[in-house]
């Protein structure tokens, strides 16, 4: 077998739907799978043919459509692009593809056409959708039944007036209490995989939000002697535009992470305008910093870029004590936030000195 047989060999029989076009668009080539996709016997019989030629009878117009959008964008532009698509098996299936579209290019540097693979993620789709229907399940299967536990657990505590049955009580509402912490943590961050939590753009005002988380963390930062700082830079406008519920939360992680793992000193929370990054082709959009410094425990070197991982938490490793303990989800619907935003998360931090998270983000500016 020579180099131009292996070749063809291996292109023909190689995972996923993988294929080639001119930059009219139509087919110049394809694998097996590829061609059984279409519903035809050979790769040949794919040669010359169009995206509507070959899944008019699959695909609707809308899908066809995107399809095209998407092939036009590749070559036009030149770029690389990894999309999600909908279509059917070899089977006839309905089913799903994570597709990367490269340009190709003649010796000059021209487009010429472009190859694509697509591999079939069904399976994985499911098994996620799976796992967020049984996560969502929490919401009334689990967490209802805690809110009345929570909740009749209080009454009996102030009832009580042996010392020793309240101490008692006490330890049983502390553990209810953690309990739905956990739960609640599990069904914001499924919530955010769903993208049931969209960023609605909408006017707010940044000073009152920050007041509000401020308040909220306020109780806690005092009850351990720690001081808790606002700053707010005074060129920053007055009305911005964004998703405040989403900034609300993100907020509301990072200061609760830095007032749970400090046990003297201060956190601060500083708010500043970067004038320096700002996009004079867009003058109504500016970035925002959300500073939050702590004195906390502060994190490995080796374990930061692990931190914002789904259920990564410090205190198997780090000497933290059990009290600090969490379901590791606060820093992953953070960086899900930031990345929704298309901001940027930058954590510096030392063992025993403390914690920086610098959250920069894209907003408007509300006219």
């Amino acid at each position: 077998m020579n180099a131009y047989e292996i070749q063809a060999y291996v292109l023909e029989n190689s995972i996923g739907n993988l294929y080639w076009k001119g930059r009219d668009g139509r087919f110049l080539g394809c694998n097996k799978t590829c061609a059984a996709v279409a519903g035809l016997a050979s790769p040949a019989d794919v040669v010359g043919k169009s995206i509507e030629e070959l899944f008019f009878h699959i695909l609707s117009k809308e899908e066809i459509q995107k399809l095209l959008e998407t092939d036009e964008s590749v070559m036009s532009l030149g770029v690389e692009k990894i999309v999600e698509e909908v279509g059917l098996d070899s089977g006839g299936a309905p089913a799903y593809y994570i597709t990367k579209k490269s340009p190709i290019r003649d010796h000059s540097g021209d487009v010429i056409g472009l190859a694509g693979v697509s591999i079939d993620v069904t399976k994985q789709k499911e098994a996620e959708k799976l796992k967020i229907d049984f996560i969502h399940n929490l919401e009334h299967d689990i967490r209802t039944p805690f809110c009345g536990i929570v909740s009749m657990t209080e009454i009996l505590l102030h009832q009580e007036k042996d010392a020793e049955k309240k101490l008692l009580i006490g330890d049983i509402l502390s553990s209810a209490n953690e309990l739905l912490d956990y739960c609640n943590s599990v069904l914001i961050f499924s919530n955010f995989q769903k993208n049931t939590q969209k960023n609605e753009l909408i006017e707010f005002d940044v000073k009152k939000l920050l007041d509000s988380i401020f308040a909220m963390q306020l109780s806690a930062a005092k009850a351990k002697k720690l001081y808790l700082e606002l700053t707010c830079s005074s060129d920053m406008p007055k009305m911005l535009v964004g998703s405040p519920i989403r900034l609300k939360q993100m907020l509301i992680n990072l200061v609760g992470n830095a007032v749970k793992f400090t046990e003297k000193g201060h956190v601060k929370i500083e708010v500043q305008l970067l004038p320096e990054k700002k996009d004079t082709s867009v003058p109504e959009k500016c970035y925002v910093a959300f500073r939050i410094e702590d004195t906390g425990i502060g994190i490995p070197r080796e374990k930061q870029h692990l931190v914002t991982e789904k259920f990564f938490t410090l205190d198997q490793s780090n000497t933290v004590s059990h009290k600090n303990s969490g379901l590791g989800l606060g820093l992953a619907i953070v960086k899900e936030i930031v990345e929704d935003f298309n901001g940027e998360l930058i954590i510096k931090s030392e063992v025993g000195k403390g914690s920086v998270f610098t959250c920069i983000i894209p907003l408007g500016v509300s006219s």
